[in-house]
């Protein structure tokens, strides 16, 4: 499976997410939050089980959608369900899948659905040529509307899958320039991004050859790991050292970093055939190092552990046995596994490739080299030679015309020996001559271009003293005496200007500490008329807390409504005096202490519980009171209304999604009357609702399944003007309080 790299915050990662889940209500955040978890599990590396916990995720997801029908969510849903359709069949058309997805998004203007549809198609292509090219054009739509979001992240995540592809195509040049380019200290990269775009330069770097630059790159990586606190890949990062350290000749510290991938590997608790893989990187080490016996130690585990692997975790096991016994000189032991290693193939062929079934061929055929059997060796490198041309890597076909030359050579089949060795020499001086050629081709275009920049630099000081040839000898000594002259002048002037830059500095400076003086007064008294409106507020409640105890029956509760009503907006006022901020509200401290208010005037002795889950969303005032105002309708509805004869719940919701604060107010009690209509209700609780909604530029709804639900979706803007509307009490405010 392949899926986009992503980074992921610390906050963000299921263990998290799935507690929270626990005591959500199926409503839109829920939604949410179950979209998050499949995206989460499906950027972890791939595990049988995972697909089912994502298809669980997305099924409960695309359930509650189908209630509410946001459209938003619909599209995350399709890719994810597409994703997981393609890791179950990997049969399936892929533009089928996920460019209809792409169509639909670009339709109704979802551009961060439309990126994430382009990213994820591409990243699942993984075959040849053709498709490389599809791929990368796919990651450029990508790119582009990720540019249009704004996302640095996801920008830094798709130039890596860019530079991936560049790579693979051998580009390493132009890809060494995107990697150097997002780890550019001045693009202020996560340590995410960074991970990744090192993890590749370490592979740019191998495949030109400069392994200091690699190992440098490599360890980068792991260093990056531990402070992004991120281990997934670490197995990865560790055999990318193991075997950039055994190239450099450094075979223990290679030894130590593949024990540290194989301890993660156990440690992780992954499958039985990446465990051994894992074990056949320390064993290849320990042979290297000549210690055959603590390789075979290593590895060799019980029969009911060999059941447990895949067809080709046991072909790379009997192999590495077999390699093992070979240089302990237990040559009885070693044909065994290699025999049983190619009773295997033959027994499951279509389970293999055909270089892994060339490469079993091949170990036996050199084996019986080695202990000088050369006519059993020569059919197995001859069967080894048959597949080696469909897998078509030249140096293990090359590799195998030079032993059948060694065979033919130690039978005396002197003619066939020359014959594969000139076939092994032709593709030997192709290699070197592919490798060459790059080479030169990038040696002349650097070349070409340095030239061209030397020839115009020539050019251009030849035209320079041309001119200088033209003017005349005796306008020289004009030049000199005039040049004196300015300097004089510029002498002077300079002078004058740095006196003048002297006082200039001393008024700037004086009046920065005027302006920083002023500054401070104008926060103060942004904080002393917030608190003289909270307590003008407090006194028009005790004001109408007195007049309360003359009144009864209708006249008594409207007073009590418009105290909880002023009530709200003092709060307001009152936590932004007391806060270092003077302009935002943190809704998480305002809305608790603000139910805590309604729970207290009504004396509901545990009559009803309260659900309180509040996002640290922060508000101005504009929108804060508003919001505030809308919960107090909404609670003192439900408290006088929803629950005529039993206890019930009321449940308030707030969470930010994509920018969008979505406040959700929901009972289990009674519900509205079977004829209720939002547009045509004359209600003043619906009515200010959905005034104080209209002021802001929200949507709201009202919904009367299993109880009340009331959802206003808004998209609050730095728009601090607003704050007219609450001074002059204008508008629905104006009216609340009137009423």
């Amino acid at each position: 499976m392949a899926s986009i790299i992503h980074a992921q915050k610390v906050e963000d990662r299921p263990e998290h997410e799935l507690v929270r889940l626990k005591t959500m209500p199926a409503d839109t955040a829920r939604i949410a939050t179950l979209i998050d978890l499949a995206e989460a599990y499906e950027y972890m590396p791939y595990q049988k089980s995972r697909t089912d916990t994502i298809d669980m995720f997305l099924k409960e997801a695309q359930m509650l959608n189908a209630k509410f029908r946001v459209n938003k969510f619909r599209n995350r849903i399709d890719i994810l369900a597409a994703q997981t359709a393609y890791d179950r069949n990997q049969g399936l058309d892929l533009k089928e899948l996920f460019l209809p997805i792409v169509d639909r998004c670009r339709k109704s203007g979802d551009i961060l659905g439309e990126c994430l549809a382009w990213s994820q198609l591409a990243v699942n292509i993984v075959r040849g040529k053709e498709e490389m090219q599809f791929k990368l054009y796919c990651f450029e739509q990508a790119l582009q509307l990720a540019k249009k979001l704004n996302d640095r992240e996801r920008i830094f995540d798709i130039a890596t899958n860019i530079a991936d592809i560049h790579i693979w195509q051998g580009n390493f040049s132009l890809a060494e320039k995107e990697l150097l380019q997002i780890i550019n200290p001045d693009q202020k990269a996560s340590y995410m991004s960074l991970l990744f775009a090192y993890y590749r330069l370490s592979l740019v770097y191998v495949k030109k050859g400069n392994y200091p630059h690699a190992l440098d790159y490599a360890l980068k990586t792991e260093q990056t790991m531990r402070l992004a606190a991120d281990s997934s890949y670490a197995y990865d990062f560790y055999i990318r050292i193991a075997e950039i350290q055994k190239d450099l000749g450094n075979l223990s510290e290679s030894l130590k970093w593949a024990k540290k991938a194989y301890v993660f590997v156990v440690n992780s608790h992954e499958n039985p055939d990446i465990v051994i893989k894992a074990k056949s990187e320390v064993a290849e080490r320990l042979l290297d190092l000549g210690k055959p016996g603590d390789a075979l130690k290593f590895v060799l585990i019980t029969p009911d552990e060999y059941k447990t692997f895949d067809p080709s975790s046991r072909l790379l096991y009997l192999s590495l046995v077999g390699d093992c016994y070979q240089q302990l000189k237990k040559y009885p032991l070693a044909e065994k596994n290699y025999l049983d290693m190619i009773a295997l193939v033959r027994r499951q062929k279509d389970d293999f490739s055909a270089r892994e079934i060339a490469s079993g061929f091949q170990d036996i055929g050199s084996f019986y080299l080695n202990i000088h059997q050369q006519n059993i060796a020569k059919p197995y490198l001859l069967e080894a030679l048959k597949y080696l041309k469909v897998s078509g890597k030249k140096n293990d076909l090359k590799r195998n015309y030079l032993m059948l030359f060694q065979a033919d050579s130690a039978a005396g089949n002197y003619q066939s020996a020359v014959s594969y060795l000139q076939l092994s020499n032709q593709l030997k001086d192709s290699i070197f001559n592919t490798e060459k050629n790059k080479q030169i081709q990038e040696l002349q275009v650097s070349f070409d271009t340095e030239q061209k920049n030397r020839d115009i630099s020539e050019l251009q000081a030849a035209a320079r003293l041309q001119k200088l040839s033209l003017r005349n000898v005796e306008a020289s000594r004009n030049w000199v005496v005039l040049g004196s002259c300015l300097l004089v002048v510029v002498a002077v002037l300079l002078y004058r200007n740095s006196l003048v830059a002297k006082r200039n500095n001393q008024l700037i400076q004086k009046k920065n500490q005027s302006l920083q003086r002023f500054l401070q007064e104008k926060e103060w008294l942004i904080k002393e008329v917030h608190h003289r409106v909270k307590n003008n507020l407090h006194t028009l409640i005790c004001l109408l807390e007195s007049q309360a105890k003359n009144l009864k029956d209708d006249a008594l509760k409207a007073i009590e409504t418009s105290q909880n009503r002023i009530f709200a907006m003092s709060l307001i006022h009152q936590k932004l005096y007391r806060s270092d901020d003077v302009k935002t509200i943190n809704m998480a401290e305002y809305i608790p202490e603000l139910i805590f208010n309604l729970e207290r005037s009504f004396d509901l002795a545990d009559r009803i519980n309260f659900n309180i889950d509040i996002a640290p969303v922060f508000l101005n005032v504009a929108y804060a009171i508003p919001f505030g105002l809308i919960i107090n309708e909404a609670v003192t509805n439900a408290i006088k209304y929803a629950f005529p004869a039993e206890d019930g719940t009321i449940s308030v919701i707030l969470y930010q999604y994509n920018n969008e604060v979505v406040l959700t107010i929901a009972d289990n009690g009674i519900g509205m009357p079977r004829n209720f209509n939002e547009h045509t209700n004359q209600s003043l609780g619906i009515e200010l609702m959905r005034g104080l909604s209209q002021d802001i530029d929200a949507e709201i709804s009202f919904e009367t399944h299993d109880g009340t639900r009331i959802i206003v979706t808004c998209l609050p803007r730095n728009n601090f003007d607003k704050e007219a509307l609450i001074v002059t009490g204008s508008g629905t405010l104006a009216t609340l309080i009137e009423h």
